[in-house]
């Protein structure tokens, strides 16, 4: 398990760290941290964000119903 932490002190300092271990990562804006946090994420999943955010929602009602027609009957079973 990989655990991330964002800390914002109180001076407005906004740092990452990651139980890996390692220096902290200093950011500079929030967004900046998103886009590191995405990143850290990414890599850990195999998917850039960007990748994800090309691919659209899935509609998984309409998958089953696909998949059901292609099933052929069985009439032994109770529903």
């Amino acid at each position: 398990m990989k655990q991330i932490t964002i800390t914002i002190g109180d001076d407005g300092q906004i740092t990452v760290e990651s139980s890996e271990g390692g220096e902290p990562y200093q950011c500079k804006s929030i967004d900046e941290c998103r886009q590191y946090v995405d990143k850290m994420l990414a890599e850990e999943g195999g998917e850039s964000p960007q990748e994800q955010a090309t691919e659209g929602e899935e509609d998984y009602g309409q998958m089953w119903n696909q998949e059901a027609a292609q099933r052929k009957p069985q009439p032994g079973l109770m529903a």
